[in-house]
């Protein structure tokens, strides 16, 4: 698997403040190395704070790309990690400068994780090293701020661990990036999750993950008017329309191609309640044996009255071995199908909310401080990157009639977890009621 050709987001969440890294902190080797940076003559130029801030989330995510494939010779893939950043900072100003400097905090970070391994004297701290200060930066004056920052004595600093390093947590992930993201990176998304020690945890984040594919492809659907019945499209024939059909089946097929790997990686409800199911079906198998073994063994003895009730013994012996293998498999079915969602549509968890409930409750909460603007279409662009979901799209749900019953199926999503927001919610159409009342005699006091 190739990691840099899985979505950022993936593998590593942006931070949005330098003080994240804990920069201010006396003794951390952020701290150290933040000190160092500020030597440079890139901190120099305008907006310095917004470069350091970009040197750091490089270097972050080329550790973490590092840590995913330290068992597959990362020290032969450093071109690929300069190359990729500097694709990422393409539209920057700085490129070079800003690129060098995450390769050196990226240097230092790792060293200072695991020196055997990624120190100055491992295969990789010498490829890195050689590739930014060769190739295109040889004898240029941008490799200098690279020099600088590998260069200095950082032994008075506090180790770093794994956990500062690592990949993100790939609930998290599935939970916040786009679905376009979660389609592309599925196998990836797969791997992670196979390898989460609590397996309820790995079924939570696939399940979640088919949930929100599959709303986004009904949000598709619905967007472009199309019927996966007939594979048709409403303007596909339409000679006025600039309709592109064929990328529009490819990105529905993206989506629906990653689901059905998912489904496929990791057992649904039904899959697993078969097996438990079929384990049921061998105990009972076993038990017949046992009995039928019991009947002839009491049948080749002399008949008197011990051996009666030794063989009555055993058989209320195994009866009762069975009942308990019974209730012991009706737990596991229970245990299994308590893991999914029960409202499951054909086993697949339905738990992200719809884009209409992500308007309600942005509403709510809007609301609630007395914020909700004059048009409330003027939210669309925002609610878009909350939802993830087409602005156009917000923007419909934004002028439509918000129901008390809308609301109360909402709120009960919040009721154990968070019931003040579920309050906020009930409250909603009361309050945008009243908000209407206000406004309307606001006008007539105008005029």
């Amino acid at each position: 698997m190739d990691y840099l050709n899985i979505s950022r987001s993936l593998i590593y969440k942006d931070r949005d403040d330098l003080k994240d890294f804990g920069v201010q902190t006396p003794s951390t080797m952020n701290h150290q190395l933040f000190m160092r940076l500020k030597q440079q003559a890139l901190m120099g130029a305008p907006g310095a704070r917004e470069l350091a801030l970009r040197c750091y989330n490089n270097a972050y995510y080329v550790c973490a790309i590092i840590l995913l494939e330290a068992n597959d010779f990362p020290e032969l893939r450093i071109s690929d990690y300069v190359d990729k950043i500097l694709e990422i900072e393409k539209d920057n100003k700085h490129i070079d400068e800003v690129c060098l400097a995450s390769m050196a905090i990226a240097c230092i970070l790792l060293a200072k994780y695991n020196e055997k391994k990624y120190g100055r004297n491992s295969e990789l701290w010498n490829a890195f090293y050689y590739r930014c200060t060769h190739y295109q930066w040889y004898n240029s004056s941008a490799n200098v701020i690279f020099i600088n920052i590998v260069s200095a004595n950082y032994s008075n600093a506090f180790p770093v661990s794994y956990t500062e390093l690592e990949p993100r947590n790939i609930i998290e992930a599935i939970e916040e990036v786009s679905p376009l993201d979660l389609a592309k990176g599925h196998e990836y998304i797969c791997n992670s999750l196979s390898n989460m020690t609590d397996g309820t945890k790995a079924i939570y984040g696939a399940g979640l993950a088919i949930s929100r594919l599959n709303n986004d492809l009904c949000e598709i659907y619905e967007e472009w008017n199309y019927n996966p019945n007939t594979d048709s499209f409403l303007d596909e024939d339409d000679p006025m329309s600039d309709f592109d059909s064929e990328e529009a089946r490819k990105s529905i097929e993206i989506r629906k191609s990653a689901i059905e790997y998912i489904n496929n990686y990791f057992p649904t409800k039904e899959k697993m309640i078969s097996i438990a199911n079929s384990e049921t079906q061998s105990e009972n198998n076993s038990f017949h044996a046992k009995k039928e073994q019991l009947k002839a063994s009491v049948n080749s003895t002399t008949i008197d009255e011990t051996t009666v009730d030794v063989a009555n013994e055993k058989y209320n012996q195994l009866l009762a071995e069975k009942d308990n293998t019974i209730l012991e498999l009706q737990q596991k079915i229970a245990d299994y199908a308590a893991k999914f969602d029960p409202k499951d549509v054909k086993g697949k968890r339905v738990t992200a909310m719809t884009g209409k409930q992500h308007a309600i409750l942005l509403l709510a909460v809007l609301a609630h401080h007395n914020r909700i603007p004059n048009a409330r279409t003027n939210l669309s662009y925002l609610l878009s990157f909350i939802a993830s979901r087409n602005e156009s799209t917000m923007k419909d749900y934004l002028k439509e009639r918000i129901t008390p019953k809308e609301c109360e199926e909402l709120a009960k999503y919040f009721e154990v977890e968070a019931p003040f927001i579920g309050n906020l919610i009930r409250a909603l159409p009361d309050k945008l009621k009243k908000d209407k009342s206000e406004k309307n005699r606001a006008k007539v006091l105008k005029k």
